[in-house]
């Protein structure tokens, strides 16, 4: 935050304004490419998946299971363990239950006992339900553009993964379905371009509503999708 910096308000506002493009974009330009790159190379379900679970399941897995090792061994170190004895990470009172939820996040956790590999378990789920997205995309579009503007706009619990990865995956997924479609008419492509940063700025004005902040993260992405 550069709030307290010597330097005048409009300076500043602009100067969170960039860091917030900057930041906020990252995850939902990684979901949209993922999707994009997903929806215009089209590859078969199945050999997509193996692809999928050697390179994002298999580091998934294997980082949390070190981070539950660490933990693990720290709590059993006098010296450090009141550091890693939060009161659902003490490995040694796990059952089932809290072991499942530590990779699959389907009882307690939002999120994975690793949380920085949230993306990856997000990223594997929108893999393994391709072969949906794919035939309501190509077989329903009405059907599949109504259900997402309701769901884009509504506030969901997810379980196993997050709204706003599903929200940017299926506009890069929208994408790369109708990429040659956006060739031929790259002129309203520039046009969202310009409207971008403009409902960026409209947008931080309201960013405390749920809507506003998907809105933002929205237009910060399609910025770096069209560039």
């Amino acid at each position: 935050d550069v709030s307290n910096m010597p330097i005048s308000k409009n300076a500043v506002y602009w100067l969170n304004i960039t860091r917030d493009l900057l930041t906020l974009s990252a995850v939902p330009l990684y979901f949209s490419i993922s999707g994009f790159l997903l929806f215009i190379n089209k590859p078969g379900y199945f050999s997509n998946l193996k692809k999928k679970f050697k390179r994002i399941f298999i580091p998934y897995f294997l980082w949390n299971s070190m981070n539950i090792l660490f933990n693990f061994l720290c709590q059993k170190i006098s010296i450090v363990a009141p550091f890693f004895l939060k009161e659902d990470n003490i490995i040694t009172h796990w059952g089932v239950t809290e072991w499942v939820d530590a990779y699959l996040t389907v009882f307690d956790r939002k999120y994975p006992f690793l949380y920085t590999t949230w993306y990856l378990r997000d990223l594997m789920v929108l893999n393994v339900c391709y072969f949906l997205f794919k035939y309501l995309i190509e077989k329903k579009p009405k059907f599949f553009f109504i259900v997402f503007a309701i769901f884009f706009v509504t506030t969901i619990d997810m379980v196993l993964i997050t709204k706003n990865s599903i929200v940017f995956f299926l506009i890069g997924a929208i994408a790369g379905q109708y990429w040659e479609k956006i060739q031929k008419n790259l002129k309203y492509f520039k046009f969202a371009l310009i409207m971008a940063p403009i409902s960026i700025i409209i947008c931080r004005f309201s960013i405390t509503a749920n809507v506003g902040v998907l809105l933002y993260d929205l237009s910060a992405g399609i910025i770096y999708i069209m560039i």
